[in-house]
């Protein structure tokens, strides 16, 4: 597979980790959701990792994160 795959599939989940990581700002921590971040990242690289192309599956996921986690921060504020 292409480099591009995982750098956009890690784009997207590290905007859902961040979306969820907003969704708990103010309320109890939810174990499931942690766990669920956890995974999603953590399925993530693996298969970058097993594709041979972890760096394009982290920067992703580094970009989406900062964007999301960004926008987040502004909206809560």
């Amino acid at each position: 597979m292409n480099g591009w795959f995982f750098a956009l599939l890690g784009a997207l989940v590290g905007a859902v980790q961040a979306g969820l990581l907003a969704r708990t700002v103010g309320t109890h921590p939810q174990p499931a959701l942690t766990l669920l971040r956890l995974v999603l990242v953590g399925g993530v690289l693996l298969l970058s990792a097993l594709a041979g192309h972890l760096v394009a599956g982290a920067a992703g996921w580094l970009t989406g994160f900062a964007v999301a986690g960004t926008r987040a921060h502004r909206r809560l504020r």
